[in-house]
């Protein structure tokens, strides 16, 4: 274990930078690099001698509780990668890799009634999506937001078959059985606590949705309160969010007269009040933080997200800060993760195990900070 944790770390470190480079400026070579990487990490976690090994470990008597986990999540990671597929677990790295290319490499189009087309971000949508009062010019808005999705359909059909391909290699049900098992959950378990989680949220959801179809029905003057709300009416392009239903105090002016920087710095300054340290210095030098100019010379993911590139204090973030409300959260959001990252990067933890208790509970630590902070 103690050899497992040194290789796992060094390989992770160098496969983390490479992804990153090819986050931060998407180009034909930096996907290269990022694929051949990770193609050493996966040779490693999935080898067929790690996995034997594993095997015979997971058999032993005596096993400390920090053992066993430590055997429990490298099995997880060899299955992701199984070294007994090599073939399919190189085309995997290279589907996901491509995907990952198509989808923030993609540009947007814009084409309104009595406009000109036009090239737009993402942030600019997403900002259309919430001022216009303009039925036509928001339904092509959203149309616009999901121009990517031809674009993806046929890598996403691809990734599909591969990852459940690798997952059964293991003796997992599907690639969703595998990841299901990062909860300590059978897929069967998962889908019952999502059902349980809908019935229980039913009856409050079933009257906000009945109100807000009439608001927005209401707002953009049509005569009859459509049963389903249409997409276009949201102010979200996921529907994920319905800010703005509700008149109250104008939030992004509130920010409109500080930088985006101060926005982070502000998130910093909210987590020292709980009793966190300052970022790492090199936080702030090796982050990619806000949007790109328009003329700019390279194209960046533009979903904001948090990075452990060395699983020790190189923690990082990719953002499109702009002075705005939804950027205020969504800074906080990140930083969530950022400083989970630094409290389990302890070296009583081994490498394998710095990771959240789940994917869930590290949005949650977000999401939980993020709503505090407003």
């Amino acid at each position: 274990l103690e050899e497992y944790n040194a290789q796992y770390r060094q390989l992770w470190t160098a496969a983390e930078s490479a992804k990153w480079q090819a986050n931060v400026d998407i180009t034909e070579a930096n996907s290269k690099a990022e694929v051949l990487a990770a193609q050493d990490l996966a040779d490693y976690v999935g080898s067929r001698k790690v996995i034997d090994r594993l095997q015979q470990l997971r058999k032993a008597n005596e096993l400390s509780d920090l053992q066993s986990r430590q055997l429990e999540r490298a099995w997880q990671l060899a299955a992701h990668y199984p070294g007994t597929a090599p073939a399919t677990v190189r085309k995997l790295l290279q589907a996901e890799s491509a995907q990952n290319a198509a989808l923030y490499s993609h540009r947007y189009r814009l084409t309104v009634s009595g406009q000109e087309p036009r090239e737009v971000t993402v942030n600019q949508l997403d900002q259309l999506l919430l001022d216009s009062r303009d039925l036509g010019e928001r339904r092509a808005v959203w149309e616009c937001s999901k121009s990517v999705g031809p674009v993806l359909k046929d890598g996403l059909t691809e990734l599909l078959t591969l990852r459940n391909a690798v997952a059964r290699k293991m003796g997992y049900s599907s690639f969703f059985g595998l990841e299901c098992a990062d909860y300590g959950m059978t897929s069967a378990e998962m889908m019952m606590l999502m059902d349980d989680l809908i019935e229980g949220n039913r009856p409050l959801y079933e009257q906000l949705q009945c109100w807000v179809r009439h608001e927005l029905a209401g707002r953009y003057a049509q005569e009859s309160v459509p049963t389903l709300i249409p997409a276009h009416w949201l102010p979200n392009r996921y529907g994920q969010e319905w800010p703005g239903i509700v008149a109250g105090i104008d939030l992004d002016g509130m920010l409109r007269d500080v930088s985006p920087q101060w926005l982070i710095e502000q998130g910093e300054r909210f987590y020292m009040s709980l009793g966190f340290p300052a970022l790492p210095l090199t936080f702030w030098g090796r982050s990619d933080l806000y949007e790109l100019p328009a003329d700019a010379n390279r194209r960046k993911n533009t979903h904001a997200s948090a990075w452990h590139i060395d699983l020790d204090q190189d923690v990082r973030s990719l953002m499109s800060v702009r002075n705005d409300f939804r950027w205020f959260s969504t800074v906080h959001h990140e930083l969530g993760h950022v400083y989970y990252y630094l409290s389990y990067a302890r070296p009583e933890v081994p490498p394998i195990l710095r990771t959240g208790a789940n994917r869930g509970f590290h949005e949650a630590i977000g999401t939980l900070i993020e709503l505090a902070s407003n």
